[in-house]
């Protein structure tokens, strides 16, 4: 289910696989300290949700927007001064774009009252959207996201470059010492 190059933790796999009606996952790896925060988005049935941080009735907030901020605390708590948020999946713009909007708005605003700097990037290798006709300025149009996204000062990166910034496990190292004779 997820690329071995991505080199996540078993014991993520096996939480996210494991516990799928959980609203979010948080997980600290005991090898790298890395953290993982998954949050999951769409759990109440009666209201759609294109965004992961406010149903799309434009009022009420999914649990991501507590996590949100338990997360700038909590990386604020650990002095943390830069934080890179990717994001990508389906519809690039429905979804997508209302989650980054989201993320850019919320979890990103959390993150610089508390100092650091926010960098979110879009995954278009990992995205697709709905056919919608349109330019930039025509709401949900397919083409326009990207400009879209550009205009709020989300980037682009790719997945290469995302496996590409994963620290890679430590391998064991042997140092061997010999007596000096003489």
């Amino acid at each position: 289910l997820y690329p071995e190059d991505m080199n996540l933790p078993e014991s993520l796999k096996d939480k996210l696989e494991g516990n799928l009606a959980a609203r979010y996952i948080h997980h600290r790896d005991e090898i790298t300290g890395n953290e993982f925060w998954v949050v999951r988005k769409g759990q109440d049935s009666e209201i759609d949700s294109y965004g992961i941080g406010v149903e799309n009735d434009g009022e009420t907030f999914t649990a991501a927007f507590e996590i949100f901020r338990a997360i700038a605390k909590d990386l604020k708590r650990k002095g943390c001064e830069q934080v890179i948020i990717n994001g990508g999946g389906l519809a690039t713009n429905f979804c997508t774009e209302f989650s980054l909007n989201n993320v850019d708005d919320f979890l990103a605003g959390f993150l610089k009252m508390a100092g650091m700097g926010v960098d979110i990037r879009y995954v278009p290798e990992i995205s697709r959207g709905i056919p919608i006709p349109g330019g930039v300025d025509d709401a949900f149009s397919l083409e326009g996201a990207p400009e879209r996204f550009k205009r709020r000062g989300i980037g682009e990166t790719s997945v290469e470059e995302i496996i590409a910034m994963v620290p890679k496990p430590a391998v064991p190292s042997a140092k061997f010492s010999f007596p000096r004779n003489g």
